[in-house]
């Protein structure tokens, strides 16, 4: 009774279809503006054949199915049976622009090969989606006993991108795959190295099936058995049992956008557009698990649209129990507006699927660069959120664009751009962004992670740029190499260092955020398995101006002593100072106390690329020298008979500490009891005398007042005393006494105000 209920049923509805529904092929047409229309597959083929570069599509074209019955009208597909889908290996690049809301190409697959492109743009869908062979009769418990339905496993690759470029515009749709379906279905695959895929389409695809399923089925040898199925799909679209699915801008059953592994010279820009897949692995029952969005090659999200994608994997070729295979990949992440979120909004099978997959998952040695977008997990079913997973060898770098443009987990990430100022260096960061520490992670960072760090790293205008600059830096090596400054410290909210003792002409602030976390561990950035997490580092803008030897900068109490282009070199120019004239005469050839002539050619900004005296014509790197500033203080100084004869007067010896020959004079100004009396000059060799490692002590006779002078140890930095003599001063008097240093660039440097009263205790 069924069979012949059913059978009366689809004899009315055929043919009434019979009454309404025609069949119409229209030829290619070659428009003067080179545009070939495309109404159903002759002409399609018309177009692709006769090397059209423009094709415009404003119905639906099914490929390749058993007759040509069009649709019913109300949205629902008649479920004739699709044969082998039709595959078009492009031989010239091609536009295809879909006019209105009925522009859909089924059953239908692309490759793109090298030096070809393709661009799919207005309103043109490439719907992929449950095109396999299913049994309706069996469904509604129909028997076919020696009858077999054939059964096809749908499309594997709707787009393969083989070397050649994908361009995904306006609305354009991509979608790919079949329920139960137990081998791969990528709606656009990138197979070679060399392709490109520019997807910058805002599209969404709304589209109907009917009571939860669209049936497709070929039923050539069964013609009977076809005519009642097809009356069974009209009964079910007359009576409206369908419902709307909503797919996002690409999707896939097994991923959305998909590079194979070893497939590591690629680029994948996206600029707009939801993405997803199907991520029940139960299901799929696949070898491997593939996100939304798979590559081992470059994926670059950038621009300023929309862009959601609800799992995010780099470093593909992973398998069913997460563990990768010796991959790597890329992931930029450069807009403001992006979303890495399970919870992609319009993805109906992201809600419905037992998924196990992360909103960002790091296979191999994979990185990523976020430097504006937002990596969360807003799933309303997952109990514990699940935002980054990683292996031990990925890396996360973060440098934000702005403040509040990169974020994990809704935290913000920032560390300001370093500033110098007399005080030295600074930078203010988030302390929100630390990462306390938990049960079961490994290397735990804390809040003192915070640093400065210098590099040969050069400023970059664009954000994206001056990360990748900074990390290269650190990873690949520099001269010199990329470390903390020794001076650096951490207040809450403030990263600070003195002046550095290294070379550098980046500064910049950096944190460790986490690092070798393991599985279980209460932190958002969770490790695949039994293993360890990977490392993500936190960068702020450097600060790479350079020094001004006209500015005499400071280092807490310390003095400065001079520009050089390097600590090494500082100390061969003390050794060339420290040696005697060889002829005291010759000012010309004798090295000490460098002349040099900013006017001649080829003046670099420097004297034998050692003292630094114009940063406006040196380019190099730089070293700021400093001392304590007890090495200079004038802490002694001894008496002798006065010049004049007098009993009650002396002669007195000023004393006064540095740390090596780099110096064109010291200089000690004099007050006599409030009145200046001047500023006496050392400038010869005889007025350096060691004093510290060798213990030679300054010449007694004929001064008194001490049994000799060695380098107090107090007295700072001092490898050497200078001294300067002031005569005939009464005994009883106030001697303020300013020590000074006139560096072989010519700054001067001065020193702390000493004052005491003159005693003739130890005066012959």
């Amino acid at each position: 009774m069924r069979n012949k209920g059913l059978r009366g049923a689809a004899a009315a509805v055929i043919a009434v279809i019979a009454m309404v529904v025609s069949t119409v092929a229209v030829a290619p047409a070659n428009a003067a503006d080179s545009t070939c229309i495309a109404s159903d597959q002759k002409s399609f083929d018309g177009c692709i054949e006769g090397g059209d570069s423009n094709i415009e599509v404003s119905s639906t074209i099914k490929f390749n199915t058993d007759d040509d019955l069009a649709d019913l009208g109300i949205g629902s597909d008649t479920n004739q049976g699709y044969k082998e889908p039709a595959h078009y290996a492009l031989k010239h690049s091609v536009t295809i622009r879909g006019i209105g809301s009925s522009a859909i190409l089924r059953n239908v697959t692309f490759d793109v090969p090298s030096n070809i492109t393709l661009t799919l743009g207005g309103t043109i869908v490439v719907d992929d989606v449950n095109l396999a062979g299913i049994s309706l009769l069996k469904l509604v418990g129909i028997n076919l006993g020696s009858f077999t339905l054939k059964n096809y496993d749908g499309i594997s690759e709707a787009i393969k991108v083989s070397g050649g470029t994908l361009n995904l515009e306006d609305t354009a749709h991509v979608a790919s795959g079949t329920n139960g379906a137990q081998k791969q279905q990528r709606a656009i695959a990138v197979t070679s190295n060399g392709s490109t895929v520019n997807l910058n389409s805002s599209g969404e695809y709304k589209r109907s099936v009917q009571s939860g399923i669209d049936l497709q089925i070929n039923l050539e040898s069964i013609p009977v058995v076809g005519i009642l199925v097809k009356g069974l799909n009209a009964i079910l679209g007359v009576l409206k049992i369908n419902r709307n699915v909503d797919y996002p801008t690409v999707w896939g059953r097994d991923a959305a956008v998909y590079s194979e592994p070893g497939v590591n010279n690629a680029t994948i820009n996206i600029s707009n557009g939801t993405y997803s897949n199907q991520k029940d692995s139960a299901a799929l029952g696949k070898t491997y698990l593939n996100g939304a969005v798979s590559s081992s090659a470059t994926v670059n999200i950038i621009g300023t649209g929309n862009v959601k994608i609800s799992n995010t994997k780099i470093g593909n070729g992973v398998d069913s129990k997460h563990n990768g295979s010796s991959t790597t990949g890329t992931l930029n992440i450069n807009n403001p507006y992006a979303q890495l979120d399970p919870a992609v909004e319009t993805d109906e099978d992201a809600y419905k699927a037992a998924t196990d997959s992360w909103a960002l998952e790091l296979r191999g040695g994979a990185k990523v660069n976020l430097v504006a977008g937002h990596i969360n997990d807003t799933h309303s079913q997952h109990d514990t959120k699940k935002i980054i997973e990683s292996e031990s060898t990925a890396r996360i770098n973060i440098l934000p664009t702005e403040k509040g443009e990169a974020t994990i987990a809704n935290r913000q990430y920032w560390i300001d751009q370093t500033k110098a100022d007399k005080a030295g260096f600074s930078a203010t960061v988030n302390p929100d962004a630390h990462v306390s520490g938990s049960a079961g992670v490994a290397n735990d960072t804390t809040e003192n992670d915070y640093q400065l760090w210098h590099s040969a790293a050069t400023k970059k205008d664009d954000t994206l740029a001056q990360l990748q600059e900074l990390v290269a830096k650190e990873t690949s090596g520099s001269d010199p190499k990329a470390a903390p400054l020794s001076t650096s410290t951490y207040t809450k909210g403030t990263i600070s260092a003195s002046y550095p003792d290294v070379l550098g002409q980046a500064i910049y602030g950096r944190e460790v955020i986490s690092s070798g976390s393991k599985i279980g561990a209460d932190t958002i950035f969770d490790a695949v398995n039994s293993g360890t997490a990977g490392t993500v580092v936190l960068y702020g803008q450097p600060w790479t101006d350079a020094y001004n030897p006209t500015d005499v900068p400071t280092q807490g109490d310390d003095l400065f002593a001079g520009w050089y282009t390097s600590q090494t070199k500082f100390g061969e120019e003390d050794a060339i100072q420290a040696k005697p004239y060889e002829n005291a005469a010759d000012s010309v050839n004798n090295p000490k106390h460098h002349k040099w002539d900013p006017t001649k050619d080829g003046f670099n900004g420097t004297y034998n690329d050692t003292i630094v005296v114009d940063t406006a014509k040196y380019s190099g790197t730089l070293y700021a020298h400093f001392v304590s500033k007890d090495t200079m203080a004038v802490k002694n100084y001894q008496t002798s008979a006065a010049t004049n004869g007098k009993s009650d007067y002396v002669n007195v010896r000023l004393i006064a500490g540095v740390d090596s020959y780099n110096f064109s004079n010291a200089l000690f100004t004099v007050t006599l009891d409030g009145k200046l009396l001047g500023t006496a000059k050392t400038t010869t060799a005889f007025d350096y005398i060691t004093a510290n490692g060798a213990k030679k002590t300054v010449e007694k006779s004929p001064y008194k007042g001490t049994d000799g002078y060695e380098a107090d140890i107090s007295q700072g930095d001092a490898r050497y005393v200078t001294t300067a003599i002031v005569k005939n001063v009464k005994v009883g008097s106030k001697l303020a006494v300013t020590p000074k240093w006139t560096t072989l660039d010519g700054t001067v440097v001065t020193g702390e105000q000493v004052t005491f009263t003159v005693t003739a205790d130890d005066a012959d």
